[in-house]
């Protein structure tokens, strides 16, 4: 799992290479989005994500989804399971597909999950998959069908 609450933390994963490129391009376009909406007087270098606002989390093959506990989304409440998502939109790029998680605490903590589709285990997959809308889907959508 990879936490981003800066700036500095998306450019130590892109010279890492931890992330493929294009992922890391969209969640840099995402993060810059939040700094203009919640930025106050802050240069791109202050703005931090953080409790009680929330945060970035990158999910990765192998993460536990049952207790993120690290996240709030402890194992006694089932990680994942246990809170009500807000919306799972599914995304296409080039080489690959991804789910943006949003899981809103209260009306001031929002957290933001980043995953690959394909890399956890088939109940998660499933699980997210039912929850998803393929975001290429919402223009051709009329307004009943929209989730919100």
């Amino acid at each position: 799992m990879r936490i981003i609450k800066t700036q500095e933390d998306i450019e130590l994963l892109r010279n890492t290479y931890a992330l493929p490129d294009e992922y890391l391009d969209w969640i840099d376009d995402y993060f810059e989005q939040l700094y203009e909406a919640l930025g106050r007087d802050e240069t791109m270098d202050q703005f931090r994500l953080d409790w009680p606002g929330g945060f970035i989390a990158v999910l990765e093959a192998g993460d536990n989804l049952r207790d993120l506990s690290i996240l709030g989304l402890n194992h006694e409440d089932d990680g994942i399971f246990g809170f009500p998502l807000e919306y799972v939109e599914e995304y296409s790029l080039n080489r690959m597909e991804f789910y943006r998680i949003g899981i809103l605490f209260d009306n001031e903590s929002m957290l933001t999950i980043f995953s690959e589709v394909g890399i956890h285990d088939d109940e998660i997959e499933d699980y997210l998959a039912a929850e998803a809308i393929n975001i290429d889907d919402y223009d051709q959508m009329s307004d009943e069908e929209v989730p919100f």
